[in-house]
């Protein structure tokens, strides 16, 4: 929610996303949904960085693991492009 980001901003809070991408409890329907996956696609990266990568550029403290190893690694790779305000 936009409003609340800018309160936030405003107050100095700091927002931490743990879990962001669902995980298998939600049954990763994040990871699911086209949307992200088309930003992804299109971006050449995957539905999990374009989820992180959102959470970062607002200034959220991002806490993502990962079931396998190559999951973390991808994970770490979201400072390599930025979404812009339409994504």
């Amino acid at each position: 929610d936009d409003d609340l980001l800018s309160r936030h901003e405003k107050d100095g809070t700091k927002i931490q996303a743990f879990g962001c991408l669902g995980g298998a409890h939600t049954g990763a329907s994040l990871l699911r949904q086209p949307g992200f996956r088309k930003i992804a696609d299109r971006r050449g990266v995957t539905t999990a960085q374009v989820l992180l990568r959102w959470a970062v550029q607002r200034g959220a403290s991002v806490l993502a693991g990962g079931s396998k190893e190559a999951h973390l690694v991808d994970n770490l790779k979201i400072f390599g492009f930025e979404l812009g305000v339409d994504e």
